[in-house]
C-alpha cells in the first residue's frame, strides 16, 4: 500500500493523525465483519506519519501489522515512536497473532487510541498491558469518530445484533409510492447515487418480498469502487420470491428469511438459485398475518457475520422496525413533491395516538443534495 506523505503540526498531530487513522480504516467499510474496520498510522518524533495500513478483510493481518510493516519498509527505527489505532490493540489469538506483542516489541513510546474494544475478551486489558510496559498511553483521541467505526462490531458484542439503519425515499407528505404503487423514482439522481454510498458502507441490505415483486431490484452496489457484494436479505413469510428476480444476478450472497411452517417446491426452488432459506418463527401477527420474528432474524444474521444492515423497505418492514424499536438509525429523504392522501405511507402499521408515544430521535443532521432533503438521526440508547 503506498500512500503520500504527510506532516502534522506538533499541536494537531494528535487529532490530525488519527483523522488519517480513521480515514484509513472507513476504506474497508463493509469488508471486514465479523471483525471491526480498524486504521492505524505510525508517528515518528519530529511528528511525520511513517506508516500507514488498516485492516481489509478477516482473516488479513490488522491494521498495526499493515501500518508498522509499511513503516520498516522505508528502515525506520520506531523506538521513541507513536502508534495512532481507532480500537485498542488485540491481545489474543483469533484468525492471526495477537497485535500487541507486536506492539511492544517494536518499543513504541506511545500509543493513542480512538476507542475500547467492547469485545469482553479485551475492554481496556491491552491498555493495561502498555502501561504496565512503560508505553504511555492515551485513550479517546478523536473518540467519537472512532466510536462510529465500530458500531455494528459493538452491536453484535452488546446486543447480539447487527446495527440497523432504516433508509427510506418519501414525498413532502410523507408517501413512498402513488396509490396505483408506482415509486421509481421519487427522489433525483443525487439522492439515488447517496443512497448507493450507504449501500456500500454496510454488509448486508433488506428488503421485504412486496419490494421484490413491485420493483425487481438488483439489491447490489453501483459505484466505481469494487465492492465484493452485499448479502441481499429478503423477509419473505410464504416464499414468493420468484426465482428470476434481478437479486440473483448480482454479487452477494441471499438469504430468505421464511414461515417456520412453510417448505415445499418454493423453498427447493429458491435453493437452487443459490438462496439461503432460512425458516424463523412468525412475529406479532397484529399487524400483518405474515409477519415474522426480526429479533430472531437479526441475532441469525449477527451469527452470519452481518453487523451492519441497511434496511430499504418496503413500507410494512419498515414499519416493523420502528413499531419494534429494532433500529439504531434512520436516513430520511424527502423529494419536493406531494403525491396525496391515498398514496402509500413510509411506516405501515404503526398507529400512535399519543404524543408521549412518538418514537424519537436524536443527534439530528440536515443537508441538501440536489433538490432533496435528507435528513439523519439515531435512536436514543443506540451503540452508536
Amino acid at each position: 500500500m503506498t500512500f503520500p506523505r504527510f506532516r502534522a503540526k506538533t499541536s494537531s498531530m494528535n487529532s490530525a493523525a488519527m483523522i488519517e487513522a480513521i480515514k484509513l480504516a472507513s476504506t474497508a467499510r463493509g469488508m471486514t465483519a465479523p471483525n471491526p474496520i480498524v486504521g492505524a498510522v505510525v508517528v515518528n518524533e519530529k511528528g511525520e506519519i511513517i506508516g500507514r495500513g488498516f485492516h481489509p478483510k478477516a482473516g488479513e493481518p490488522h491494521a498495526e501489522v499493515f501500518a508498522i510493516r509499511d513503516a520498516k519498509k522505508k528502515q525506520n527505527d520506531l523506538r521513541g515512536c507513536t502508534l495512532f489505532v481507532t480500537l485498542e490493540p488485540c491481545n489474543h489469538f483469533g484468525r492471526t497473532p495477537p497485535c500487541l506483542d507486536l506492539v511492544l516489541s517494536e518499543g513504541f513510546k506511545k500509543v493513542k487510541v480512538g476507542s475500547l474494544d467492547p469485545n469482553p475478551l479485551m475492554q481496556g486489558k491491552s491498555i493495561q498491558k502498555l502501561k504496565d510496559a512503560g508505553v504511555d498511553v492515551e485513550i479517546g483521541v478523536e473518540g467519537l469518530n472512532a466510536e462510529k467505526l465500530i458500531r455494528g462490531y459493538k452491536s453484535v458484542m452488546l446486543n447480539a445484533r447487527p446495527y440497523v439503519s432504516l433508509k427510506c425515499a418519501t414525498s413532502l407528505d410523507g408517501k413512498i409510492a402513488t396509490r396505483t404503487g408506482e415509486s421509481q423514482w421519487i427522489t433525483e439522481a443525487p439522492a439515488r447515487q447517496l443512497a448507493h454510498i450507504e449501500r456500500a458502507e454496510h454488509d448486508a441490505i433488506m428488503v421485504g418480498v412486496g419490494t421484490v415483486i413491485a420493483d425487481d431490484p438488483q439489491l447490489n452496489v453501483r459505484l466505481n469502487s469494487a465492492h465484493a457484494g452485499l448479502k441481499k436479505i429478503i423477509l419473505d413469510s410464504r416464499l414468493r420470491t420468484p426465482p428470476t428476480s434481478k437479486l440473483f444476478s448480482t454479487m452477494g450472497p441471499v438469504i430468505i428469511y421464511c414461515d417456520s411452517q412453510y417448505s415445499g417446491e418454493r423453498k427447493v426452488n429458491l435453493e437452487k438459485t443459490g438462496a439461503i432459506v432460512v425458516p424463523v418463527d412468525s412475529g406479532d401477527q397484529t399487524f400483518h398475518k405474515d409477519s415474522l420474528d426480526l429479533n430472531t432474524v437479526l441475532k441469525d444474521l449477527a451469527k452470519r457475520g452481518v453487523q451492519e444492515l441497511m434496511v430499504e423497505g418496503g413500507a410494512r418492514v419498515l414499519g416493523a422496525f420502528v413499531r419494534e424499536k429494532l433500529f439504531d438509525r434512520l436516513v430520511y429523504i424527502i423529494a419536493p413533491k406531494i403525491l396525496g392522501s391515498e398514496s402509500r405511507d413510509v411506516f405501515e402499521g404503526l398507529n400512535i395516538d399519543k404524543l408521549k408515544e412518538s418514537v424519537c430521535l436524536e443527534n439530528i443532521s440536515t443537508r441538501l443534495v440536489g433538490t432533496d432533503i435528507i435528513i439523519e438521526g439515531t435512536r436514543p440508547c443506540s451503540p452508536a
